[in-house]
Order: C-alpha cells, then sequence, then structure tokens
C-alpha cells in the first residue's frame, strides 16, 4: 500500500506558434484540490487520500515549477500520470506514465526534477537500512581493523547497522573501484588508506578511479606511523645502524612489505632516496605474510603498521628499529622514531578514512561524518584505536577533503621520485 496515492498532471498549452508567455499558476494545494484546467496552468486531479505532509507538497511544488520554466521556454502539450510511492526502490519508469505524446525534453526534465525530489526526501529520512563499508584489503590488516572498529560506533550513532565487507584485490582499488560505481545514496561507503585513495593512482598505469573526482569525503578516522622491523639475528639495534650495514654491503639485505606501491613500500624508497643506501624489496600480498617470513628468517627488516607489528615486538618476537612518527608510539615507548636516529625528515604516517559515491546528497555525507565522530569521541572506542597503535582523527568533510589533496600532491612527487610505475 502506497503512502501517496498517484495524481494525474495535466499540462493545458496555449501556445500557438511563437506565443510562449503562459506561465503556470496553480501548484499543488495541500489538503485540497488545484483549481481546474485553464490557460498555461498546471493541476493536480488527485485520487484521495491527498498529500498531506506539506513537506512533501514543498518538494512537489519545487518539482512543478521546474518543469513549468521549461515548458514556458518550450511550448509543449502533455498530459502525464505521476505516482509517489513510500518504496524508493520502485522504478522511475513504473512511476511516469505517459498518456499522450510527449516531447523527449519536457520527459527528461520531469524525470530529473522527480529524482531530485526523491533524493531528497531520502536524504532526510537516512538511514532507513543497513549501510555497506567496503574494504579493499583482506580480513586482519590495519585497514580492516580501523573499520570494524569505527564501523561499530557509527552502528550505534545511526541507529542502523554497518555491514564490513572485504574486497580486496589490486591494492584496494577492487573494492575502490566498486564503490566508485555504486549509487551515491549513502548505503555504500569506502574504508580507504593512503594507498587506495592517493598512491594508486600515480603508481598504476592501469588505475581507474580518481579519489577527488569519484569520491565524496566523509570523515579521516584515525592515523598510525609505520614500524622498521628486522629479525632477532639482524646486528642492527636501530635505523643508523641499518642504514650503515646498508651502505656498507648495498643490495644484501632485503625488506618485504605488504606489496609493491604500498604506503610501506614508498616509505622505504623515500629512506633509500635520503640516505643514498641501497636494500631489496621483496613484496607480498599483505602485510601478514611478509612479517610471518620476517619471523621464520626469510626476511632481514619488514615495514608495516604499528598495529600489526607492535604485539611481536613486545613478545620480542621481532626487534623494532625506529617508527616513522615524529614522536615515539605510545604503545612501543622503547623503539625511537626515526628523527632520534637522525632522520628527521623521514616521517610517514598511515591513515585511514571513509569516502561515499560521487554524487552522494550532502545531508547524507554530513549525517555520516556526524556519525563517524560521534563514534570517535567514544573513550572506550578511542582505547581499541590505542591498544592498536593508532589515534583517532574525526573533523569535518571539508577538512578530510583538504588532507587528501594535500597527500595527493605529496605521494604524486614522491612516485615520480623513485620513479615507479606498475601495472
Amino acid at each position: 500500500m502506497t503512502t501517496y496515492q498517484s495524481a494525474s498532471l495535466v499540462l493545458q498549452d496555449e501556445v500557438k506558434r511563437g506565443n510562449t508567455n503562459a506561465a503556470p499558476k496553480a501548484p499543488l494545494h495541500c489538503g485540497g484540490e488545484a483549481p481546474a484546467p485553464g490557460p498555461g496552468f498546471f493541476t493536480f486531479r488527485s485520487r484521495a487520500p491527498l498529500i498531506k505532509s506539506p513537506r512533501r507538497v514543498h518538494l512537489w511544488n519545487r518539482a512543478i515549477r521546474f518543469v513549468a520554466n521549461a515548458r514556458d521556454s518550450y511550448g509543449y502539450h502533455c498530459a502525464l500520470r505521476l505516482a509517489s510511492h513510500s518504496d524508493p526502490q520502485r522504478p522511475l519508469s513504473a512511476r511516469l506514465d505517459q498518456r499522450v505524446p510527449t516531447s523527449h525534453f519536457l520527459r527528461s526534465v520531469l524525470a530529473a526534477a522527480l529524482f531530485a525530489t526523491t533524493a531528497t526526501v531520502a536524504a532526510q529520512t537516512f538511514p532507513e537500512r543497513p549501510i555497506r563499508m567496503v574494504v579493499g584489503f583482506p580480513p586482519g590488516g590495519g585497514v580492516d581493523l580501523a573499520a570494524r572498529i569505527v564501523a561499530e560506533g557509527m552502528s550505534k550513532a545511526l541507529g542502523q547497522t554497518i555491514v564490513v565487507e572485504n574486497r580486496s584485490g589490486a591494492a584496494g582499488g577492487i573494492g575502490a573501484a566498486a564503490v566508485a560505481q555504486a549509487a551515491p545514496d549513502g548505503y555504500t561507503i569506502l574504508m580507504g588508506n593512503t594507498g587506495s585513495l592517493t598512491i594508486n593512482k600515480f603508481l598504476y598505469s592501469d588505475q581507474t578511479v580518481d579519489t577527488m573526482r569519484d569520491f565524496e569525503p566523509v570523515a579521516l578516522v584515525s592515523t598510525a606511523p609505520l614500524a622498521i622491523v628486522a629479525h632477532p639475528s639482524v646486528p642492527a639495534k636501530n635505523l643508523s645502524e641499518l642504514v650503515e650495514m646498508a651502505r656498507k654491503e648495498p643490495g644484501k639485505y632485503t625488506f618485504g612489505t605488504g606489496g609493491a606501491g604500498s604506503i610501506s613500500h614508498l616509505a622505504m624508497e623515500l629512506l633509500k632516496m635520503q640516505t643514498k643506501t641501497d636494500l631489496l624489496h621483496v613484496p607480498y600480498r599483505g602485510g601478514s605474510p611478509a612479517v610471518q617470513d620476517l619471523m621464520a628468517g626469510q626476511l632481514d627488516v619488514v615495514v608495516e603498521g604499528v598495529p600489526l607489528t607492535a604485539p611481536l615486538i613486545l613478545d620480542g618476537r621481532i626487534r623494532g628499529l625506529a617508527v616513522t612518527s615524529p614522536e615515539r608510539s605510545d604503545v612501543l615507548p622503547d623503539v625511537p622514531a626515526a628523527k632520534e636516529s637522525g632522520f628527521p625528515d623521514f616521517v610517514v604516517t598511515a591513515w585511514y578514512g571513509i569516502v561515499a559515491p560521487k554524487g552522494t546528497p550532502k545531508e547524507v555525507i554530513e549525517a555520516l561524518n556526524r556519525a563517524a565522530n560521534t563514534a570517535l569521541q567514544d573513550p572506550a572506542l578511542q582505547e581499541r584505536f590505542a591498544q592498536q597503535g593508532s589515534s583517532v582523527a574525526g573533523g569535518s568533510p571539508a577538512e578530510f577533503g583538504d588532507h587528501l589533496r594535500g597527500e595527493l600532491s605529496r605521494w604524486e612527487g614522491a612516485v615520480k621520485a623513485a620513479d615507479l610505475r606498475l601495472q
């Protein structure tokens, strides 16, 4: 049973050979019949019950005026049947029934007006069903952990469940592309990171996703430094000693990362450029396999996020050489920052943030942002991030947009300087 019954919109055109001065004068009235048709009038003949919501009437009248302006300029004779339904999933074609031959132009304008009206109403009631948060990486990694923590808090704030869905591959590109192509209604969002939202654009020749073109910023969720860790058999006790070893024997020592072009990979490329050293890169499909091979003695060094490496450092299974934040990490107080080893310019911070498909209504973006900020202000959630070695961020969509632009500029230069280009 629909909330609102269908109504017939009859446009009577008195335009005769160039006379385009007729203007619509009878919009829909709340709870009453519109005046009888006359020259240049829009009228609604309703079937009970009439539309009773003043807000709905206002939105319908906006649509009418939109069509009326086009009609004044082009002068068409048409009669269309419109229906407004409580089910927003019903195809527009099922709501638009052509009664007599009508201009393609007018039908397009009317469809656009109805779409805008429906989108506005939907934004005001968002969310009405569960939300899907896509993660472009496997379960258990830093992005996945951040997504699951914040999704739980946002679900409480919104009163709707947020389901985390892992769609891994192409360094996060598969998940990002899926969200970029999703309906811009706020029910499909992406938890991205430094790589998938900034680095990939410049690194992969077949990259199809452009962050600023394809997404609306929602919120910066958290930040975390990287950790440079070594197998216990490696003589180096800090980053300075590792650099000296690499200088003495170029190409001998290996470092593993979660993938070619990942932030971990580019961080080490930056270090190599700054220190004029040569270490052999061994890429893996994710940080966890790289760390496992490090513990097995198959690698000398691994660069990965603090959330993944901290428990192993604290257990003594691997050695922490440095963290890439300006200061020491609270979760790793005994591991020095890179600048303490004489590398003040080697600062790399991984971050995680939420974006939505381009064109998502502003009201929906604001609702998602409020939910994210509410979640991030929860002390219990902050503690969960802290245990992972991350710091909560938050802020407005505009602030996250500025952050994205700055990161895009920074990593474009880093990729070009490293002369990296992947297929």
